[in-house]
C-alpha cells in the first residue's frame, strides 16, 4: 500500500502563476518532483515568491524545502519576460490572475 505513495514521485507540474502557500504544501502531500512556474506571488507564494518574517532564511517562504516535513520537491521559475501572448506582455498578463 506505501507504493501508492512512492509512485507520484515521478510527477512534474507545471503551473503559470506561482502557488500559494497551502497549494504548496497540497503539492508536498502530492509528493511531486518538481514544480515549474511563470510568474511569481508576491503576496501568498509558497515557492520563494512571498516574503515572511518569521522565516529562518532570510524572509523567504520556501513550503517545499521545509526541514521538518517528509518529502520535498525542486521548484524552479521560468523567465516570463521575453514571452508574448496576442501582443500582450506577460508582466501585464500578471495583473489579471487571480
Amino acid at each position: 500500500k506505501l507504493a501508492c505513495f512512492t509512485q507520484t514521485k515521478s510527477y512534474d507540474v507545471y503551473i503559470a502563476k506561482e502557488p500559494n502557500v497551502f497549494e504548496a504544501m497540497a503539492l508536498v502531500h502530492s509528493r511531486v518532483r518538481r514544480v515549474t512556474f511563470g510568474i511569481p506571488d508576491r503576496g501568498m507564494g509558497g515557492l520563494g515568491g512571498a516574503a515572511s518574517s518569521s522565516s529562518v532564511d532570510g524572509g523567504v517562504t520556501g513550503i517545499h524545502s521545509l526541514p521538518g516535513t517528509n518529502h520535498h520537491y525542486r521548484a524552479f521559475r521560468f523567465d516570463t519576460s521575453r514571452l508574448q501572448s496576442g501582443g500582450e506582455k506577460i508582466d501585464e498578463m500578471e495583473k489579471h490572475l487571480v
